[in-house]
């Protein structure tokens, strides 16, 4: 999760530098905020097995 949060940030900074308009950060972020999700509930069911 660590990489990803980083990856977040570095999207957050190309966003206020103005490498990236809105509506490519919007869709970028969007994904990685799914990408969080998805693994955050992965790493919930694997410590539940555990």
């Amino acid at each position: 999760m660590s990489s990803l949060f980083e990856m977040q940030t570095q999207l957050e900074i190309s966003f206020n530098l103005k490498f990236l308009n809105e509506n490519q950060f919007n869709k970028i972020n969007g994904e990685s905020r799914e990408l969080e999700r998805m693994l955050s509930a992965f790493i919930r069911k694997i410590k539940d097995r555990n």
